[in-house]
């Protein structure tokens, strides 16, 4: 291709992609500063899972958190190079440039895709154990899950086929931007509402569920509680899928060189950083019933104490009073310990 040709299928492609190379870098920029946010924010999580639960959680657990952070540690090493495309090749050769971006976009909607569908069926185990175990809970959540991971790998069929961008290919390249819109609008919408619906039951059932352990916090503790729950119920990528979708209402196609940029960026590891939020989570929940547990063992010990020495006056009276406070402790703390057990299993 002579150099004015090339020239004039640059700026050809520049007016169908509808912006300007300017505001493509600052948009691109800003996408992978937000990720590289998010990953700090991941692999710090990362640490404090192993360093708390090595021991505890079993081994498929621990090496799927590990991959999880090797994959978003990969995403965004595969982030900064579409950046360096931009920089380097943007003026003089965007149609390659658009074509690999939006190859490289459609395998990070894969791996985003992988990590929706974990989370979801993480989250949803959770609701099926919390609403205890109905059927009727799990199936629809099932098929709606699973129907947003169909159409995820729909999107990613038609970004696969992304055409190379010539002057003979251009005029079809509309028709092929607006019927990978409409997948990318469904698959959106189907996972949007799975988020909300999941989210929504969970905050329910949690708040219902942690009551009476946080409770102990007072009201200095409703904020905390409020902000725990929101981690661990799945709603950071929830609001983030729902503006995605809004968004994504003109013809754009696989390269996503707009403001949706930073939120397609960062929407993967949402999903992730949520579900090792919720691992994490549980340190605080099995610290206050383990609080609890060292206050009725201290309350089963003064007992013990208060009853030896009244009986030492000869208080008879006295010694059955002891003998039910004693009685009392003991069943608080094997209250905690139960609520511990419910905490491995369904927190």
């Amino acid at each position: 291709m002579d150099q004015p040709a090339e020239l004039d299928l640059n700026a050809e492609v520049w007016k169908l992609s509808g912006t300007k190379q300017d505001q493509v870098l600052i948009y691109v920029a800003v996408a992978v500063a937000a990720q590289g946010m998010i990953l700090c924010v991941v692999l710090v999580t990362t640490g404090r899972y192993i360093s708390h639960f090595r021991n505890t959680d079993s081994q498929l657990t621990r090496g799927g958190v590990i991959l999880g952070s090797a994959l978003a540690c990969g995403a965004f090493g595969m982030q900064c190079f579409q950046l360096q495309l931009y920089v380097v090749h943007a003026t003089s050769d965007i149609p390659s440039v658009l074509r690999t971006d939006a190859l490289c976009n459609t395998a990070y909607r894969l791996l985003g895709g992988i990590f929706s569908l974990v989370a979801m069926t993480f989250y949803s185990n959770r609701i099926w154990r919390l609403s205890g175990r109905r059927w009727t809970v799990i199936v629809p959540l099932a098929v709606l899950i699973f129907s947003a991971f169909a159409l995820m790998l729909a999107t990613v069929v038609i970004g696969f086929t992304f055409p190379i961008l010539t002057h003979e290919s251009l005029p079809s390249m509309r028709s092929f931007f607006e019927r990978q819109t409409a997948v990318v609008r469904a698959h959106g919408a189907v996972t949007f509402a799975s988020d909300a619906i999941i989210s929504g039951s969970l905050v329910y059932l949690l708040l219902r569920t942690r009551n009476s352990i946080f409770g102990a916090e007072g009201d200095r503790g409703i904020v905390s509680r409020i902000l725990i729950i929101m981690g661990e119920a799945m709603v950071p990528p929830t609001i983030a899928i729902a503006v995605l979708t809004i968004g994504t209402s003109r013809v754009g196609g696989g390269a996503i060189i707009d403001w949706k940029r930073i939120l397609f960026a960062t929407l993967p590891l949402l999903y992730y950083q949520s579900l090792l939020y919720s691992l994490v989570a549980r340190r605080k929940v099995r610290r206050l019933l383990d609080e609890r547990g060292v206050a009725a063992q201290y309350r089963l010990e003064s007992s013990h104490t208060t009853k030896q020495h009244k009986a030492a006056v000869g208080g008879s009276s006295s010694g059955r009073d002891g003998a039910r406070v004693t009685d009392s402790a003991g069943r608080e703390a094997s209250g905690s310990a139960d609520q511990l057990k419910g905490d491995r299993l369904e927190w």
